[in-house]
C-alpha cells in the first residue's frame, strides 16, 4: 500500500526579524483599451453616423469607448449626446438630456487637450 505525500500547510510563515515585507500596490484604475488610431477613427466615425441618424444609445457606445481610449474629439462628442442646447438644436425628444454628464464629458475632453472642449464648458454653464 502506498504511502500518503506529505500535506502542505497553507499557513503563512513568519518572516525572518528585520525583513520587509513586499505587498502589492491596491489595485489602480483599469487600464485603458489599446486601440489604434484607425480603430479610434472608425469608432467615432461610426459613432457620428448613429448620432445623426438620432440613435443616441448607440452612439454613446461608440463614442464612450473611443473616448476611453483616450481620444478628445470622442469625448467632446459623448458630451454633446446629453447637451441640453445640442439635443433641442437637433429636435431630439423622448431621450433625456443631461446638463452634468454633458459637463463631465466636456471636462474629459478639455483635459485630453481638445480646444473647443473649454468652449463648450462654458456655454453650457452660462445657459444653466
Amino acid at each position: 500500500m502506498p504511502e500518503p505525500s506529505p500535506s502542505v500547510s497553507a499557513a503563512p510563515t513568519d518572516p525572518a526579524p528585520g525583513a520587509i515585507a513586499v505587498t502589492s500596490p491596491p489595485s489602480a484604475a483599469p487600464p485603458k483599451p489599446v486601440l489604434t488610431a484607425q480603430e479610434i477613427a472608425a469608432l467615432v466615425e461610426r459613432g457620428r453616423a448613429l448620432f445623426d441618424a438620432g440613435d443616441l444609445a448607440a452612439a454613446r457606445l461608440f463614442f464612450r469607448r473611443a473616448a476611453n481610449a483616450g481620444d478628445a474629439a470622442a469625448a467632446l462628442a459623448m458630451g454633446s449626446t446629453y447637451d441640453p442646447d445640442v439635443l433641442s438644436k437637433r429636435f431630439v425628444r423622448g431621450i433625456g438630456a443631461n446638463a452634468e454628464e454633458a459637463r463631465i464629458w466636456y471636462e474629459r475632453a478639455r483635459e485630453m487637450g481638445s480646444p473647443e472642449g473649454k468652449g463648450r464648458l462654458e456655454t453650457l454653464l452660462a445657459h444653466r
